[in-house]
């Protein structure tokens, strides 16, 4: 994972200096999250994401580092009983942009996360318990990063743009468990430049 970090920034200082173009801006939007490769069955949960980006561009070209904060989980029904969890994320996605027509952009990259924190609502019947997962689950235990895929599309109208992309983790969520992350985010930006 230091290996992964350090390669991202090293290749994104290296080819920051060949861009002609420097936008900065403000992003946020929609969340449907669930967990992939799961004990049991779950739904989508809906939440948010908020943050900042940087894109170095050329022509038809860029790179676009950023830092974003993300609610993911997921939430499950079983025999009446609910469950919903989130964990929360402070995301660095770098993603390539090729703009295939003015305006429009496929992206594609991968990203790093790092867990803040966690929580776990469940009810059965009348009672409602609220608690840390880890705490609520005992030998659960989240893993401090995470990495995904990150693919999309980015349409951009003078300084504001719609973006859509799914993020598909690569690292398990906890240790000695295979569920990974599973994020559809849709969000409108402002670039200031």
């Amino acid at each position: 994972m230091k290996k992964f970090c350090f390669l991202t920034l090293f290749a994104l200082l290296v080819t920051g200096t060949a861009f002609s173009q420097v936008f900065y801006g403000l992003k946020g939007g929609i969340n449907l999250a669930d967990f992939t490769n799961m004990r049991g069955t779950s739904d989508w949960k809906t939440s948010f994401y908020a943050g900042g980006f940087l894109e170095y561009r050329a022509s038809d070209f860029g790179v676009s580092p950023e830092l974003i904060y993300s609610r993911q989980g997921f939430q499950a029904v079983e025999r009446g009983d609910k469950m919903r969890v989130r964990v929360n994320y402070l995301n660095l996605p770098v993603v390539i942009k090729l703009y295939v027509v003015e305006g429009f952009s496929f992206d594609l990259g991968t990203q790093v996360g790092y867990v803040l924190n966690s929580k776990v609502w469940a009810k059965s019947g009348s009672q409602t318990v609220t608690a840390d997962l880890e705490d609520a689950l005992p030998g659960v235990e989240l893993n401090t990063f995470d990495a995904a895929f990150v693919m999309g599309f980015t349409c951009n109208v003078k300084n504001f743009f719609l973006q859509s992309r799914y993020n598909l983790g690569i690292a398990s969520v906890a240790q000695g468990d295979n569920s990974r992350n599973s994020v559809l985010q849709f969000g409108i930006g402002y670039r200031f430049r």
